[in-house]
C-alpha cells in the first residue's frame, strides 16, 4: 500500500505543475478575453 500512497504525491505534484502552467497561460488571455464579455 505505500507504493500507492507514493504514486499519489507524484501524480499531485505533476496535476499541481499542469495547473499552475494553466492559470499562467488563462492570465495572458484573461485581459483580451475580458473584452470578449460572455
Amino acid at each position: 500500500m505505500r507504493g500507492r500512497g507514493r504514486l499519489f504525491f507524484v501524480f499531485f505534484v505533476v496535476f499541481g505543475l499542469l495547473w499552475r502552467k494553466r492559470e499562467e497561460r488563462e492570465a495572458r488571455r484573461g485581459e483580451v478575453r475580458r473584452e470578449g464579455g460572455g
